[in-house]
């Protein structure tokens, strides 16, 4: 069996570059003994030096082969990757010492066996003078075979990509370059800073390939009852000392995207739901009221993209009299690549060129807010905790429970996902699982296409991210620091207004979960979901299924169910001014289960929906819905007009 030797503590240094972008190697000369860079991998070939090689002998009972030295096989970048991953989530917590010994001494080296499924099952360490063996699930499917069995086609097309990477991330950083120098010399550093970000994260995606990027399903486990705990234990404690707890949060609202897909300009944030109130002013209520009762401080802070920033700043001068101090920080502005080139497809940073550039998700919160020192400012205040949703969430109140669990359990939990119970409509949402001993957010993107319909299945993944997140400050400023941050990438190709196709590099904000120490989920009530991302959820929201109180929007007592109605509203209901005109007023929904609506269709005054109700016309046909009509349990069709006498 061919044997793979790997120095861990010298694994960082492939990153560095070179003119072949690999180290050149040691001396063959150079005893293990006396320098420990001898037991590394060069120049992608193996190197397997006599100290290892002996102690591999007395591990495995004399029987070692050794790796092949040829033209025949090389290790690429990849290959690296992989290995210096499976190195970095060695935990030594799991180890199983040989003959039940303790390890006086840190591992110096680490040594992969593949078996002949091409997987790696067993790794062995080494110290100064004890072997020992450990079982891990970790699984680098692939790794052997891309080892030792790649035919010399195979080696040139990898060694190929490899160049043809290398040359693109340097003719990025040129394109870059030039772009800095169109903006004034004193953002100049600002925008390199950004940039700096979006070259870290293109790199990854050149190098990472399509089988890393997604996830093997059989390492996938259900969280342990532990990690996600439900929201009703927290309720059994009462809460004290009130002001103390909500003195060391902020509020962060996600406010970079625009009102486009239900057909309004400007930021989404400002648009009007419900009683004349945009999402902006029901959020500034609810925070406005809490400072309030409590005597507390607990400030808003928007983080907003270069398409929603300007916007913004001009309706925040209304609120320049309320009790809430609001703050707001710049998502990063990343250029668009040409699918094709690999080149950002903008020649300048100018507003004209507008659509050229992206804000990279909310992934992107962790690296900006900290760019921008609030961060820093906020942890001198004595802030803790931040509790990060979307500003189109209606449900994403502060919550007392959470967030005395959050300061006075006695497990530090940096990181807390609140979930909840999937329904029908939220079989596409991300879910919490475990993988490789960390607790992680599984999203559709990553998972095989023939385990779609798996992962949609309500039975065997029960709930969902609502993307509501509570997040330790010091700990974010500790992972940005000591870069150990790690989001999935999000590839979304999108094709330009000018016909080019291009990539958005994106990440999640929920995704990093695994970076953090004690990570853990509640699995809250659904009525903490309340999304508006279309003008079907505009429909509930504005109906008498809630109360308003304060900014707060409240489940009618009338209700019977504690979730809300499924709603598809056709493309005549898509933007927010061909719906509105389509109800004299928003129908009684108090007892609807289902609403399905397509074609032409008008509501009249006091209309009541209850149970399922499916109305379409067809193509040519109109249905006006009369005043005070009762619909319960129907299937209107056909074509009924009532005009005006």
């Amino acid at each position: 069996r061919p044997v793979v030797a790997v120095h861990k503590a010298l694994m960082p240094r492939v990153a560095n570059k070179k003119s072949n972008n690999i180290p050149a190697p040691p001396n063959n000369t150079t005893s293990a003994t006396t320098n420990k860079e001898s037991n590394c991998i060069f120049r992608y070939k193996l190197f397997s030096y006599e100290k290892l090689e002996n102690e591999a002998r007395t591990l495995l009972d004399g029987t070692i082969h050794k790796y092949s030295i040829s033209n025949e096989h090389f290790l690429t970048e990849r290959d690296f990757q992989a290995i210096q991953k499976l190195c970095n989530e060695l935990d030594e917590s799991n180890i199983v010492y040989k003959n039940g010994l303790t390890n006086p001494h840190p591992p110096i080296g680490v040594l992969m066996v593949p078996t002949g499924n091409s997987t790696v099952q067993n790794v062995f360490l080494f110290v100064k003078n004890l072997p020992y063996k450990m079982n891990i699930r970790v699984s680098i499917t692939g790794l052997h075979k891309r080892l030792i069995k790649r035919s010399p086609s195979q080696i040139d097309i990898a060694a190929f990509k490899d160049l043809t990477k290398i040359d693109a991330l340097k003719t990025l950083q040129k394109s870059l370059n030039k772009l800095v120098l169109t903006v004034p010399p004193q953002l100049q550093n600002v925008v390199r800073i950004e940039f700096d970000g979006f070259e870290k994260l293109f790199s990854r995606y050149l190098n990472e390939s399509v089988d890393q990027a997604s996830i093997d399903w059989q390492d996938i486990q259900p969280p342990p009852p532990e990690t996600v705990i439900p929201y009703a234990k927290l309720t059994e404690q009462e809460i004290e000392d009130t002001k103390s707890l909500l003195d060391k949060l902020i509020v962060i609202k996600l406010n970079g995207g625009l009102g486009t897909t239900m057909g309004c300009q400007g930021p989404k944030s400002v648009i009007s739901v419900r009683s004349g109130l945009t999402f902006l002013d029901l959020t500034i209520q609810q925070l406005e009221q809490l400072n309030r009762q409590y005597d507390c401080d607990v400030p808003l802070v928007l983080m907003n993209s270069f398409n929603t920033h300007e916007e913004t700043e001009k309706v925040l001068q209304k609120y320049s009299h309320v009790s809430v101090k609001i703050y707001s920080f710049h998502q990063s502005k990343y250029p668009r690549v040409d699918r094709e080139t690999l080149l950002p497809v903008a020649t300048n940073m100018s507003n004209s060129e507008s659509e050229c550039w992206y804000p990279p998700g909310h992934g992107d919160v962790y690296q900006s807010i900290y760019n921008s020192g609030l961060l820093d400012q906020f942890i001198e205040q004595g802030k803790e905790y931040m509790f990060l949703s979307n500003i189109d969430n209606l449900g994403a109140t502060v919550d007392l429970h959470i967030l005395k669990h959050l300061l006075t359990d006695q497990t530090k939990h940096e990181f807390v996902m609140e979930v909840t119970d999937k329904t029908r409509a939220d079989v596409k949402g991300g879910t919490l699982i475990e993988y490789q001993g960390k607790l992680r957010l599984l999203e559709i993107a990553q998972v095989p296409k023939e385990h779609v319909d798996e992962f949609k299945s309500v039975s065997k993944f029960r709930i969902f991210n609502t993307n509501n997140l509570w997040i330790n400050l010091p700990a974010v400023k500790r992972i940005i620091e000591d870069q150990t941050l790690h989001m999935e990438i999000i590839v979304n190709n999108k094709a330009m207004d000018k016909g080019i196709n291009v990539i958005q590099l994106e990440t999640a904000s929920g995704a990093a979960i695994k970076s953090f120490e004690g990570a853990q989920g509640i699995n809250v009530p659904r009525r903490r979901f309340l999304p508006v991302k279309t003008t079907s959820d505009l429909l509930l929201v504005m109906s008498d299924l809630f109360t308003l109180n304060r900014g707060n929007l409240v489940m009618n007592k009338q209700r019977s169910f504690p979730t809300v109605p499924l709603v598809k509203l056709g493309a005549s209901f898509t933007k927010v001014k061909d719906f509105l005109s389509r109800f004299e007023s928003i129908p009684d929904c108090l007892e609807l289960d289902s609403l399905t609506v397509s074609g032409d269709v008008t509501f009249g005054k006091g209309v009541s929906l209850r149970g399922t109700v499916i109305i379409i016309a067809n193509h040519g046909d109109r249905i006006d819905i009369p005043p005070g009509a009762i619909l319960e349990n129907k299937i209107v069709s056909g074509n009924l007009r009532i005009l005006d006498h």
